[in-house]
């Protein structure tokens, strides 16, 4: 934590919080990293041995996780099906003219 502390310095980042605790913890690098890890797709099973859980408290920190790649690949639907209509709309003004 030494070096993120550093670097938030740096940056001119507070290193405590308003309650005097301090603002970059190892846990909040864990639980980043799980999420990370999710994101990607790596199994929970995996990030759960990774992180060493033995619980299924990692569940409530990945929750987002399949959200994000759900709004992701909802996303990408949409913009296709988009292009397809757009396409098939020009084709038909062009088979009436």
């Amino acid at each position: 934590m030494e070096l993120v502390e550093t670097i938030c310095s740096m940056l001119g980042l507070p290193l405590l919080l308003k309650n005097g605790r301090r603002a970059f913890g190892g846990h909040a690098s864990r639980v980043g990293g799980a999420r990370h890890l999710a994101r990607i797709g790596i199994p929970i099973a995996t990030i759960a041995l990774l992180g060493r859980w033995g619980s299924e408290v990692i569940l409530a920190y990945i929750m987002d996780a399949p959200l994000e790649l759900l709004t992701a690949v909802y996303k990408d639907l949409a913009a296709s099906a988009s292009s397809r209509e757009a396409r098939t709309r020009r084709s038909h003004t062009n088979k009436v003219s």
